[in-house]
């Protein structure tokens, strides 16, 4: 989870980042736009590692806001609450599989699609606008 969550953005942005910044300098609508999770903020039994690699993602993502404004990069993190992936396909412990699919059970989740049209309508916005952080949760989630 650390690799793929905390390793994997680190270089994935490493990758992009002088793409990101030459976009900038140019004037041209430059957007970085990390996802992380609901876990970021709140805690859930079973989740500690995961919440702590999606923290950091969150946290990373603020940092970037602060280095890369003056570059013309706006970063955005979008925190999804209850999302049908495959997460629940590789919890080990029985306990806290039974307790996330009793979640899926009585709120009707978000999807991919939902999670797109919210990066889609923060990318959209005017070169002068940006949205820093964005949290989107199925209706019945509290």
């Amino acid at each position: 989870m650390i690799d793929v969550n905390l390793l994997g953005l680190l270089q994935t942005v490493r990758g992009f980042l002088s793409a990101l910044l030459s976009a900038g300098r140019d004037g041209r609508v430059t957007d970085l736009v990390i996802v992380s999770s609901l876990g970021a903020r709140v805690t859930f039994p079973g989740y500690a590692v995961y919440g702590a690699t999606k923290a950091a993602a969150s946290y990373l993502a603020q940092s970037w806001r602060a280095e890369l404004a003056p570059h013309g990069v706006r970063v955005s993190v979008i925190e999804p609450g209850l999302t049908k992936t495959d997460l629940d396909s590789h919890v080990a412990h029985a306990t806290e599989a039974e307790a996330l699919a009793g979640m899926f059970e009585q709120i009707p989740a978000l999807d991919a699609g939902d999670v797109a049209d919210v990066i889609a309508y923060t990318t959209a916005l005017p070169r002068h606008a940006s949205l820093p952080s964005v949290s989107v949760l199925p209706a019945r989630q509290a």
